[in-house]
């Protein structure tokens, strides 16, 4: 018996080994199948049908398998233990760390790529993202350690001289180093510009400031000196974006620079004077690169990397 809407394959009756073959008609619109009764009994009784679209009268026909589906046995599974790997985040932050500082260094802030932070750190994204989030978080890190380093390196030169010298030594070598290497330079400017990183900058140098230049303001608290920082701090960023050149040198920019902030601290001029006079007396260049090699020493120790010859030589 044919349903009305289905057409046979091939006129008479068939033999009783030839499978039972049936058309629908597919529109073009939806060229979806009309299956019929036929077809959804066999599905249930686990019969094969194999369906074969006519591309050119947009019809299928639905064959049935006389054969029936092999079932496999059920075999029960044995238990699988799943071993997942145990992630250690204080190794991948190591990691991450090493691998960061180095190219900050050798390549630039900017020029370093996440893709490649992630094939030398042997971290995933997703493993950088929820220790770091971006490489900011880095920078926070190295900048901690910089201005700690640099300063306490700094102090060792100047140790016994009074605040306004000590002061006139770590800034000018901190705008020295950024001559000697452009890539420090830019670690530098993008920590200034960076908002959490510029605050630890303040809150960090705050104090110093009250401490050296406390006495030439009686009248100022410690929260006043860090309105003062904010802007020396904004100063010696000016100054560090501006290469030298032989208009502007480096001792016109040493100059500039301490007159400026000695001056918002109220250092009496004949102070500056000698504070611009005994760094003429030394050779600057030469000062802020002995600091320089040291501050490179001491990132491959706490950082667990090496650098290349070639940085150490810029």
């Amino acid at each position: 018996m044919y349903f009305p809407f289905f057409k046979p394959q091939t006129g008479g009756k068939r033999s009783a080994t030839q499978p039972q073959t049936i058309y629908s008609e597919v529109s073009k619109k939806n060229r979806a199948p009309i299956r019929s009764p036929a077809f959804f009994r066999a599905s249930l009784r686990g019969e094969a049908w194999h369906i074969m679209a006519d591309q050119k009268k947009f019809s299928c026909i639905f064959q049935k398998n006389p054969l029936q589906l092999r079932q496999k046995p059920i075999t029960q599974k044995k238990d699988v233990i799943k071993i997942t790997r145990r992630y250690d985040s204080a190794d991948a932050r190591r990691r991450i760390l090493s691998v960061c500082v180095r190219l900050f260094i050798e390549k630039g802030y900017r020029e370093t790529k996440m893709a490649e932070i992630l094939q030398e750190a042997d971290v995933t994204s997703s493993t950088f993202h929820n220790i770091f989030r971006t490489k900011d978080g880095v920078l926070m890190d190295l900048t901690e350690f910089m201005f700690g380093n640099q300063f306490a390196i700094a102090g060792e030169i100047a140790a016994k001289l009074p605040p306004v010298m000590l002061y006139a030594v770590e800034t000018a070598i901190q705008l020295t180093i950024a001559e000697l290497n452009e890539n420090i330079r830019e670690v530098y400017m993008e920590a200034y510009a960076q908002p959490a990183i510029a605050a630890y900058i303040y809150e960090n140098m705050t104090p110093k400031l009250y401490h050296l230049f406390g006495a030439y303001l009686p009248e100022r608290s410690e929260s006043d000196f860090y309105e003062l920082e904010i802007g020396t701090a904004g100063i010696m960023r000016g100054y560090m974006s501006r290469p030298c050149d032989i208009y502007f040198t480096l001792e016109r920019k040493l100059e500039c620079f301490l007159r400026m902030t000695l001056g918002a601290f109220s250092v009496p001029q004949a102070e500056q004077e000698q504070a611009l006079a005994f760094l003429a007396q030394l050779d600057m260049r030469k000062t802020a690169n002995a600091v320089l090699q040291k501050l490179f020493t001491a990132l491959e120790m706490k950082f667990d990397f090496t650098f290349s010859p070639a940085v150490k030589k810029s």
